[in-house]
């Protein structure tokens, strides 16, 4: 009757694009799925992106690399979680 999962992502640090001097920081967000069968036909469902609010991060390196000191914040997007609540119907 009861079925979920949850689910991770992660992705390293990236340069955005031609940019080499801005980064996206390393990021972990997880996912959540839940489903209840209420008949055989009928199921209830909640589904939850990035669960934990975590936010987009851009750094801007002036000295042209990841590794080196002095990464100054440039841009945070934070776009809260997502939850979607269901009945899904078989027919």
């Amino acid at each position: 009757k009861f079925n979920g999962s949850l689910g991770m992502v992660w992705r390293d640090d990236s340069p955005q694009g031609d940019i080499s001097t801005r980064y996206k920081r390393a990021l972990t967000q997880f996912d959540l799925s839940l489903n209840y069968r209420l008949h055989r036909r009928v199921t209830l469902y909640v589904q939850g992106r990035n669960i934990f609010n975590q936010p987009v991060l851009w750094y801007d390196f002036p000295n042209g690399g990841i590794d080196g000191e002095g990464g100054v914040l440039g841009q945070m997007q934070e776009y809260g979680a997502n939850w979607v609540f269901g009945v899904k119907g078989t027919f």
